[in-house]
C-alpha cells in the first residue's frame, strides 16, 4: 500500500489491516479520523481532509493479494466476498488502470492511497505505509 500525504513524519504512515479495509470499505473516509490519529499521533493534516481511495480497475494479481490479505488480517472489516482479483468496490473510490495508472494516480494528487507491487512503488519513488504485523510491529516491504 501507498500513499501521498504530504509532511508525514519521518516514521512514515502507519496503519494496521483493520484501518486499511475500513479506508478501502469508505467507512473511514477522512486523514484525521480518529483510528489513523491513534496509529499516527504526530500526523498533520488539514481538518476533515478527504482520502482519495484508487483501486484497480481490471482485475490483477495485486488486487488478489491486498484483498486476501485485508481478509486474511482483519475478516470483520473484509468479508470473503471481497476477495479477489476483481471485487465491488465501495462507491466514492476511483479507478485506476495498471501499475502505471496506480503509480499516477497516487503520485499526481496529495492525501491519495492505493496499492501497487512494491517494486514498481519503490521505483516510481511513492510513499510506502508501514503496515502493523500480527506481534504489532510496523514494517515495510
Amino acid at each position: 500500500f501507498f500513499h501521498n500525504v504530504p509532511n508525514v513524519p519521518s516514521a512514515g504512515l502507519k496503519l494496521n489491516a483493520c484501518v486499511l479495509a475500513q479506508i478501502f470499505n469508505r467507512d473511514i473516509t477522512t486523514w484525521d479520523d480518529a483510528a489513523i490519529i491513534e496509529l499516527n499521533p504526530t500526523l498533520s493534516v488539514p481538518a476533515g481532509q478527504s482520502i482519495l481511495v484508487y483501486h484497480r480497475v481490471f482485475g490483477s494479481s495485486t488486487t488478489a493479494g491486498i484483498t486476501t490479505y485485508l481478509n486474511a488480517a482483519c475478516p470483520n472489516e473484509w468479508p470473503e466476498d471481497q476477495v479477489g482479483s476483481t471485487v465491488d468496490w465501495a462507491e466514492g473510490t476511483f479507478e485506476a488502470q495498471g501499475s502505471g495508472g496506480m503509480s499516477a494516480a497516487i503520485s499526481g494528487e496529495e492525501y491519495t492511497i492505493g496499492y501497487i507491487d512494491s517494486g514498481h512503488g519503490h521505483d516510481d519513488g511513492l510513499s510506502e505505509i508501514s503496515l502493523a504485523n500480527s506481534d504489532g510491529t510496523f514494517q515495510t516491504s
